[in-house]
């Protein structure tokens, strides 16, 4: 990685590693668990390549970030508020704006949603520059009034629109355009990094909102959705299936789902509709769920469709169980009953295969695996799996071993003696026995 990487080069688990250290120093485990599952050698790996242009610094065990090198690479993150600057913000944002509208179908956040789902986007998306909020007025209003970013907020309400405006003055996003437009018409100049949406829960508002919403977003910028729970209506789920393939069409992958994140204020609509049942009060109550998608590139969709079309033969294992340690072998039936010169050999320079999230080439060439996650490829397989039965039998006598190989192969003691010595030693050794 050249010094000129930074900061148009910066990866994907770059940018989640600096949104978590932005938030305070953390030791690598805590930064592995908020790391999405990210390998851990690959997070350490990019640890040290961030160390290395002294972006991060390592001091007692923990890991946080140099600001002062950020700056001096033009590396521009987006603050970090304090969560009760949030909510005071939000709190200041509802209220400036108006009674909610039924015939716009208008439920406002409460304050500490909207400093939870701003938290959410800061973390996930420290580097981005340009965010659309759409239906969405008091986190977009909120969002601008804590950063310097560039902000369009797009509603269909004109009185939602001209409070805002008027309350600019607490904005601190370098830009921000407001736009009174239904979301079918709207068509922004420019792609986002981020669009955040919470649409109407009526189906056709849902689909609208889907169907035009990730035209908005950049390859490999993310879109956010409000959905309505499972129980809101008969048929949601299969609504909902419908509007994953929608998605999917417009090259959208489901990054995460926050079942529940979600919850609405009682609007005095909604509180007048219910009046009449007993003990329904203005206590929140409504919960949605919040999903995250991710634009993805034609070139990456196009290796991914390459990689399915090449077959992948699956391999069925044996296994043998050596004191705790379970032994998976390949057995190539063509070899049976055939006296051939076994060989293990590992595929990695320890024998223990460094990382667990790829199978591709295990399934490939592996042909002796253990529960430790050594990994050796093998020939003679049907000879390696006699020994390893004895040894799964207790048999750990190399003279028993022979003679109970040479009975099942049909040859003679001496042959099998000559080929079993080196073999049984070795297995012995990786076994531990």
């Amino acid at each position: 990685m050249g010094a000129n990487k930074f900061p148009e080069g910066l990866s994907k688990l770059e940018t989640t590693l600096l949104g978590i250290l932005r938030q305070g120093s953390a030791t690598f485990q805590d930064i592995l668990g908020r790391a999405g599952n990210a390998d851990p050698r690959v997070v350490k790996d990019c640890l040290h390549e961030l160390a290395k242009h002294q972006i991060v610094q390592l001091r007692d065990d923990s890991y946080y970030v140099n600001t002062l090198k950020l700056h001096e690479l033009n590396i521009t993150l987006l603050p970090k508020p304090k969560p009760d600057h949030i909510l005071r913000k939000a709190q200041e944002v509802l209220t400036y704006l108006p009674v909610e509208a039924p015939v716009y179908s208008q439920w406002w956040f409460p304050s500490d949603v909207i400093r939870n789902v701003l938290e959410l986007i800061l973390t996930q998306h420290p580097t981005a520059k340009t965010f659309c909020f759409v239906g969405a007025p008091s986190l977009a209003a909120t969002f601008a009034a804590l950063v310097e970013a560039e902000i369009t907020i797009v509603d269909i309400d004109p009185k939602v629109c001209g409070s805002i405006q008027e309350a600019q003055n607490m904005f601190r996003a370098s830009f921000v355009q407001i736009v009174n437009e239904d979301v079918t018409t709207y068509i922004p100049e420019n792609f986002y990094d981020v669009v955040y949406s919470d649409p109407p829960w009526d189906f056709n508002s849902l689909e609208s909102f889907i169907t035009k919403c990730p035209s908005f977003v950049c390859s490999g910028g993310h879109f956010y959705i409000s959905y309505p729970g499972n129980s809101t209506r008969p048929g949601i789920e299969v609504e909902k299936l419908y509007l994953a393939k929608l998605l999917s069409s417009n090259d959208m992958a489901l990054v995460s789902y926050y079942t529940g994140f979600l919850t609405y204020n009682v609007p005095e609509f909604e509180l007048s509709a219910y009046s009449d049942i007993p003990g329904f009060t203005k206590d929140p109550w409504r919960q949605g769920d919040l999903a995250t998608y991710q634009r993805c590139s034609t070139d990456a969709l196009a290796k991914v469709e390459e990689r399915i079309k090449r077959p992948l033969a699956r391999k069925s294992w044996n296994e043998f169980a050596i004191g705790q340690r379970r032994v998976f072998l390949r057995i190539n039936e063509q070899d049976k009953f055939h006296l051939v010169t076994p060989s293990i050999l590992p595929i990695y320079p320890s024998a223990t295969k460094p990382s667990v999230s790829s199978r591709d080439l295990e399934l490939e060439t592996v042909g002796l695996w253990t529960s430790r996650n050594e990994a050796f490829s093998t020939s003679g397989n049907h000879i390696i799996a006699y020994v390893l039965m004895n040894f799964e039998r207790g048999v750990l006598d190399f003279e028993k071993i022979v003679i109970s190989v040479a009975n099942a192969l049909y040859q003679p003691k001496e042959r099998v003696d000559t080929i079993l010595r080196g073999l049984c030693s070795q297995l012995r050794t990786i076994l531990e026995i």
